[in-house]
């Protein structure tokens, strides 16, 4: 629901919407396992093209879901997509247990 949510926002406010990826995403640390969806795009706001990453992870029998995301210019997103990516990585979703 929250995916769909942001697609139907970005649609109705951006131009020239495309989508690049759309796949199932994994969240896995310690003993935590939780399946999302990793989606890519690229639109025009503002006169300027942009490329966005979300990841959404839906938590299992609760109505949570993390989102992350990353989105820069065209030109440079491939430039700080590391850093981008190494903040992904320790991204750390908690239980209601705290672990």
């Amino acid at each position: 629901m929250a995916l769909a949510d942001l697609r139907n926002y970005l649609a109705g406010t951006v131009r020239k919407l495309v989508y690049l990826e759309d796949r199932p995403w994994l969240y896995e640390r310690d003993d935590l396992k939780l399946n999302g969806r990793e989606v890519v795009m690229s639109y025009v706001h503002a006169g300027q093209r942009f490329q966005k990453r979300i990841v959404v992870v839906p938590r299992p029998f609760q109505p949570i879901a993390h989102i992350w995301s990353y989105t820069a210019p065209v030109d440079v997103y491939p430039i700080f997509n590391r850093i981008a990516e190494r903040m992904l990585k320790s991204w750390t979703v908690l239980t209601s247990t705290g672990s």
